[in-house]
């Protein structure tokens, strides 16, 4: 993947759909999971301006969001349950077990 300031993109070579899930959760803060249901390996590229660096006059080019569209695949936002770990006390110094 290569991010400059007013555009990215991510080549992708026999990857599974899990994978580019991955990608997006780390583009866009938030978990991604794979819900297509296909289990193959895909070849394609994505291209994109990540939100906030369109000017305007600029020619209009997709976001995250529509680049993924152009793949044929659509983002749904919905609530659910995340696994997390908790740091609740950290100690200066180690102790013995």
């Amino acid at each position: 993947m290569a991010v400059n300031r007013d555009h990215a993109a991510a080549q992708f070579t026999g990857a599974t759909i899990a994978q580019l899930a991955n990608l997006l959760t780390g583009q866009m803060h938030h978990p991604v999971t794979d819900a297509t249901g296909l289990t193959g390996k895909y070849d394609f590229r994505l291209r994109w301006v990540p939100e906030g660096f369109t000017k305007p006059g600029d020619d209009p080019q997709p976001t995250l969001a529509g680049a993924i569209q152009q793949l044929g695949l659509r983002l749904e936002q919905k609530k659910g349950f995340v696994d997390m770990i908790v740091v609740d006390h950290v100690d200066k110094v180690p102790t013995e077990n």
